[in-house]
């Protein structure tokens, strides 16, 4: 257990020295202080602050605010000869441990210190645990075992801490949301608001009000006064997803924000600051849209501070078997099904398959599948109609490639024996020395090749 360090303020030496004698016997780090004042002004901070009430010209109930606001995980002690109401509820605002009513015993002054050092070591323990607990799920919901997706995760944490733009980009449905909701679970505004707003998904007349909000009487249906989206978000992160899709006018719009990091309501004419982080994604080659004309090259530098490519699950197949027994744990409990695995032939299916529709699409496969599933694993019949035909198709060049082989095979053989046959001279001896064939299967290799002809 870590020594804790504690100030004793108090006007009475007396009391100073012996309260500094008799903690340090118990093993604390004790400094004394008989001007208050002096506090103020000290640059060392210690674990728990005893102060005496009644120390004239201060009024020591501000000086504990002050230090609760420059070291907010101490604990302070508050020793009065004389207890009141008043007192005791302005102690309570400043969060005060404990009072030790004068006079005290040695005993009693231990036994408060050492349940304030309980309480202090208790702090640091959720504190360890809640950072434990954090790490450990930071990534819980994004499963990978490739190379690819690794190196997606290490731009996560790298970014994650800043609280720079970012530009995710990859197909629909490999997981870009997921991604920008990890980022901010793990930055410094997790606990604001995660606002999520797909852009193609808002009719082309609504997009502006309903990013900045708008004004009472800015249209026809505008009865009250209206937050956007992005003001709803102050604080946290904005995830503008499909960023491509939105007109040149709004990306106009959007540039101005970003830049400015300010906002005007649809009729309004006040300007409001507002302090979100920005998380913009796209299923779009960004560059390809520039070159076309569709998307503004100098948003496109803004929103590309930091670029995070989710790849797809085709080029990931590592990835499958693991994100197929996630989604089997998750949807078993979640349907109240006990389907704990799946059999080979439907896993190599999944590992044939392409996926499209990439990590959504592998998703709705395997939730579908145990809805469909009758046995305790998923089999190749529970699977979408567009696996079980890859899987024959598979099937079908397999067959044909053992077909192909055993005729060549077959060939080899017929030709190597009726050469050798006419070689020898029917020598059977001198047809195993060249060879190396053994008799029995010689014998019958002749009589297939050479005595049915």
């Amino acid at each position: 257990m870590e020594m804790k360090s504690i100030l004793i303020v108090d006007d009475e030496r007396e009391i100073l020295e012996v309260s500094k004698n008799v903690l340090e016997k118990e093993g604390f780090k004790v400094d004394t202080e008989s001007n208050a004042q002096n506090v103020i002004s000290y640059n060392q901070k210690y674990d728990i602050y005893i102060l005496d009430l009644s120390i004239p010209k201060i009024d020591v109930l501000e000086l504990a605010e002050k230090i609760r606001e420059s070291n907010p995980t101490s604990a302070i002690i508050i020793m009065t000869e004389y207890p009141s109401l008043d007192s005791a509820v302005r102690a309570i605002k400043v969060s005060v441990f404990d009072y030790l009513i004068k006079p005290f015993t040695p005993e009693y002054l231990v036994s408060v210190v050492k349940r304030a050092r309980e309480f202090l070591d208790l702090k640091e323990e959720n504190v360890l645990l809640k950072t434990h607990l954090e790490r450990k799920y930071e990534f819980e919901d994004i499963v990978f075992r490739s190379e690819k997706m690794k190196k997606v995760v290490e731009g996560i944490r790298k970014v994650s801490s800043t609280d720079c733009d970012i530009l995710i980009t990859g197909e629909s449905g490999v997981g870009k949301e997921l991604v920008a909701r990890t980022i901010h679970r793990m930055s410094n505004r997790r606990d604001n608001r995660f606002v999520a707003i797909n852009l193609s998904a808002i009719p082309e007349t609504l997009v502006e009000s309903e990013l900045f909000g708008y004004e009472k009487g800015a249209f026809t249906d505008a009865r009250a006064t209206k937050i956007g989206l992005i003001e709803f978000a102050n604080k946290g992160t904005v995830f503008l997803d499909e960023i491509t899709e939105v007109s040149t006018d709004i990306q106009v719009k959007l540039l101005r924000f970003i830049q400015e990091r300010r906002i005007r309501k649809v009729g309004g004419n006040q300007e409001i600051s507002v302090d979100v982080r920005i998380i913009c994604a796209s299923n779009k080659n960004v560059e390809e849209e520039i070159k076309k004309g569709k998307f503004r090259e100098d948003l496109y530098w803004r929103i590309n501070v930091f670029r995070i490519h989710i790849p797809p699950l085709r080029e990931r197949k590592e990835d499958i078997e693991a994100l197929a027994e996630y989604f089997l744990n998750k949807y078993s409990e979640e349907l109240g099904k006990r389907v704990s695995g799946i059999s080979p032939q439907a896993l190599e299916s999944m590992l044939s398959y392409n996926w499209p529709g990439n990590v959504r699409e592998l998703q709705n496969a395997i939730k579908r599948a145990i809805i469909l599933s009758e046995s305790d694993f998923i089999k190749l019949e529970d699977l979408p109609e567009q696996l079980i035909t890859i899987k024959e198709e598979s099937q079908k060049i397999k067959s044909k490639f053992f077909e192909m082989r055993n005729r060549f095979l077959e060939d080899f053989e017929r030709n190597y024996i009726i050469s050798l046959y006419k070689e020898k001279n029917g020598d059977v001896k001198k047809m195993i020395e060249e060879s190396g064939i053994p008799r029995s299967t010689l014998y019958r290799m002749i009589k297939k090749y050479v005595k049915a002809k």
